[in-house]
């Protein structure tokens, strides 16, 4: 019998998920290249650029998180701490010569702490101190076994921001847009975690990295938004639309805090995350089918609160996380102020605010890759200051940059890595 040949299997099913969010979005699809013939060649070079740049530090961020997170399943306290240098004692005459290194690990001696310490430096004859030479332990290089990433400064080697490439981010970046498109906007967290797997990450790091990283993008749409409420509520022109959704305003606001609060109550607090816990034990008893789905969240909740408190620590690659988070969003805000630059009555920052605001709101609209929910909502608001077909023509414009042109990229990064797969492993995939 011969083996399944999963590389095509799996070219089977993507090619199925991808006319299945062909035939689904075909009404959205043909407005937006509808939009695009109709609109001019620099509008759409333009958008283009805005969200190129946008992903791009979208795959930074990506690289930055990824040299904070410590492998799941370990605490911070039973890790084996940094090496430090003492002269040689064996040979005293030749002290200014030679050194040795020594390897305080955990004094735990709790599982944790053993696997941690095996899993970085062998398995040690004593617990509390291993001795060597310089530069080896059980003949490995104790230097590409340290576990960088739990400081700060770690991994920066050229090209890299943490053991993860900005380039490697990047793509993961774009990989996922192919995914969210072709299964509606569901899969794009599975195929971030797949991806920075493959690329040596522990899965249960890579599922709490995904997590932070989607809580900081809440955290970064809501303090723009909210901040462009404040803002506009105070401005002449603008004043008559925010007390008009006022009340859908504070609505989205709150629902987004309110998913922030969830997600930092149950990385910090380990109360809170064991609360939780026994409350999804407790429906998984009264609703037996969704005993597995329950069962999945126990584990990324314990997940997040193992390894997301040991991230939020890091005060200093928080904020920079979360303010190339801001950097992005507001990239993505200034593609409709670029192309509606002095064609109505309000300025360009203002144009910014106002697309801050829709956004956060079109997220609490429940839409597969939330297709229509921002559309509505841009049209709602910007239709007061410039004619509807314009405001049309300009989302139509920014679902292209933001929606169809990174899946274009993805889809043609995962053809490329498939072939490369292919030829370097021709039997396994033949």
């Amino acid at each position: 019998m011969k083996p399944v040949k999963w590389q095509r299997v799996s070219k089977i099913l993507i090619c199925c998920l991808l006319l299945t969010a062909a035939f689904f979005y075909r009404d959205s699809l043909a407005e937006i290249f509808q939009g695009i013939q109709q609109a001019e060649p620099a509008a759409v070079l333009m958008s283009a650029m805005l969200s190129m740049a946008a992903y791009f530090v979208e795959g930074m961020t990506i690289a930055c998180m990824a040299g904070a997170v410590i492998p799941s399943g370990f605490c911070e306290r039973d890790l084996p701490l940094p090496p430090r240098r003492r002269k040689c004692t064996v040979h005293p005459a030749r002290a200014g010569n030679c050194e040795k290194i020594t390897f305080h690990f955990a004094q735990n001696k709790s599982s944790c702490a053993r696997r941690r310490n095996e899993a970085y430096w062998g398995t040690p004859s004593d617990d509390n101190a291993v001795h060597g030479d310089l530069g080896k332990l059980n003949g490995k290089n104790i230097f590409s076994q340290f576990p960088e990433a739990l400081h700060e400064n770690a991994g920066q080697k050229e090209g890299q921001a943490g053991p993860l490439s900005i380039r490697q981010g990047i793509r993961i970046t774009f990989l996922c847009e192919f995914y969210r498109m072709i299964t509606l906007g569901n899969g794009s967290g599975f195929a971030e975690i797949h991806y920075l797997h493959k690329n040596g990450m522990e899965a249960g790091s890579a599922a709490v990295l995904t997590m932070i990283q989607y809580m900081l993008k809440r955290t970064a749409v809501m303090l723009l938004g909210t901040f462009g409420f404040a803002v506009l509520w105070r401005e002449g022109d603008t004043r008559a639309v925010c007390r008009e959704y006022a009340l859908f305003m504070a609505a989205g606001c709150g629902v987004t805090a309110g998913v922030i609060l969830v997600f930092t109550a149950l990385a910090l607090s380990d109360r809170i995350a064991s609360w939780a816990e026994r409350l999804l034990e407790q429906l998984s008893r009264k609703l037996p089918s969704w005993e597995k789905r329950f069962s999945k969240w126990k584990e990324q909740i314990r997940l997040l609160n193992q390894s997301g408190k040991d991230f939020l620590k890091q005060k200093r690659r928080s904020l920079c996380a979360l303010a190339l988070q801001i950097v992005k969003m507001l990239l993505f805000y200034s593609i409709p102020a670029s192309l509606l630059f002095g064609k109505t009555g309000i300025s360009f920052a203002e144009s910014i605010l106002l697309m801050a605001v829709a956004y956060m709101l079109s997220g609490i609209i429940p839409a597969p890759s939330g297709a229509g929910a921002l559309e509505f909502v841009f049209l709602l608001f910007f239709s007061h200051f410039t004619d509807s077909g314009r405001a049309l023509s300009v989302i139509l414009l920014f679902r292209f940059a933001t929606w169809v042109l990174p899946f274009g990229i993805g889809g043609g990064l995962m053809a490329a890595g498939r072939r490369k797969e292919a030829k370097d492993n021709p039997i396994q995939n033949g």
